[in-house]
This record gives C-alpha cells, sequence and structure tokens, in this order.
C-alpha cells in the first residue's frame, strides 16, 4: 500500500509556514524588546549623570499638578450619588410632571420626591448629656425664636422672613418637633415623667415615650 504523498506534503507545508511565522513574530519581539531598552537606556543614563535635575523637575511637575487641587470644587448634594439618567432619576422627574405639590400650602414630607430645599436643625450637649434638661430649655427657646424672627435681604424681592417662606400646611408653618415647647411637655419634662403619645407623620404611627 503506498503512502499518501499529497498529506506528507500538506503536512510538511504548514510545518514550514509555522516556523516561517515563528521566525516573523521572534524577528518582531527582538525589535521592540530592543526599541525599548535602548530608550530606557538612554532614560537611565541621563537620570544617572543629572539626578540632581531629575528631583528638581519631579518636584516642581507634582507642585504644578497640584495647584490643581485649589481649584477642585467640592459636592455635598445627595445627586452625585445618583446615576445619571438612570431609572430612579426618570421615574422621579415623571412624579415631578403628574403631581404638583405646592409646599407653600400642602406640605408633607413623605408625598416630596426628592428631600427639597428644607432642613432640619439637630441640638447636642457639649458633654453629649440629655438635652431633656430644663436648665437648657432657655437656650432652646431663644434658637427657636431666633429662626422663627430671623429677616433676610435679597436684592430682587426685598427683606423676608422666615414664615415668608417656611413650608406650610393650614396655613402654618410646619416644624416637626415643636411639640417640645407645649406646656404638657414642659411639665412633665420637669416631674421627670415623659408619657404621653407622639404621633410622627412620616410613618403614620404613634409611639409611647416614657
Amino acid at each position: 500500500m503506498c503512502p499518501d504523498t499529497s498529506n506528507i506534503a500538506i503536512q510538511k507545508y504548514d510545518q514550514q509556514h509555522y516556523d516561517i511565522m515563528q521566525q516573523m513574530f521572534y524577528k518582531l519581539q527582538q525589535k521592540v524588546e530592543n526599541w525599548f531598552g535602548h530608550v530606557f537606556e538612554i532614560y537611565g543614563r541621563f537620570v544617572a549623570r543629572n539626578p540632581l535635575k531629575i528631583i528638581l523637575l519631579v518636584v516642581f511637575i507634582n507642585i504644578g499638578l497640584g495647584f490643581g487641587l485649589l481649584r477642585l470644587e467640592q459636592e455635598s448634594g445627595i445627586e452625585q450619588y445618583t446615576p445619571t439618567d438612570s431609572t430612579a432619576s426618570k421615574n422621579r422627574d415623571q412624579i415631578r410632571e403628574l403631581f404638583t405639590i405646592d409646599t407653600a400650602v400642602n406640605y408633607y414630607q413623605q408625598s416630596l420626591p426628592d428631600l427639597g430645599l428644607f432642613a432640619s436643625v439637630i441640638i447636642e450637649r457639649k458633654d453629649g448629656g440629655n438635652i431633656l434638661d430644663s436648665s437648657l430649655w432657655a437656650d432652646l427657646t431663644a434658637l427657636y425664636d431666633f429662626i422663627n424672627t430671623t429677616t433676610a435681604h435679597d436684592s430682587t424681592i426685598g427683606s423676608f422672613t422666615y414664615v415668608d417662606i417656611c413650608a406650610k400646611r393650614s396655613s402654618a408653618c410646619v416644624v416637626e418637633g415643636d411639640l417640645i415647647f407645649s406646656t404638657s411637655f414642659l411639665a412633665d419634662m420637669g416631674s421627670g415623667t415623659i408619657s404621653f403619645q407622639l404621633t410622627f407623620t412620616k410613618v403614620k404611627q404613634s409611639i409611647l415615650i416614657e
């Protein structure tokens, strides 16, 4: 039986082709390595001959780049945590279009699609103690009155007070937590027995504080 000479010829051709390609890639690799090696050799010699110049150059470059930090603007808004064109932001915009909320007339925080332009005043004692202390109530009342009576001025709309710009419900400014200034709360605090229901509109449930 005669061997298949055609298959043998094809195998030899494939082997020769493979060897040629291997040699080409090897030569290309050598050229690339030699080029990079030559470049870094020149760079290394330059650094070795001019160490002081290189150090000063690096220092001045870092100082120059550092000046850019002075132009950085800090972002503290919650929007920086929202991905651009996310489903949540699109749904929020749709809710704003469908449901118009006039916070100057009917303000409910749980109905807002975002945090809005409203703030909370959090008061803590310097020593970390209990804030429900009658000796502090004069300061708390003074702060509360200061916020309510503060007058601001704008060049376009003139002067205005907190009552002019506050969120309202039933024609009154909404201040969640102002019940601590009520007579009953102060009386219970004075006796050391605060035991009445507080209703939290955010979660629509009542809790008993004792």
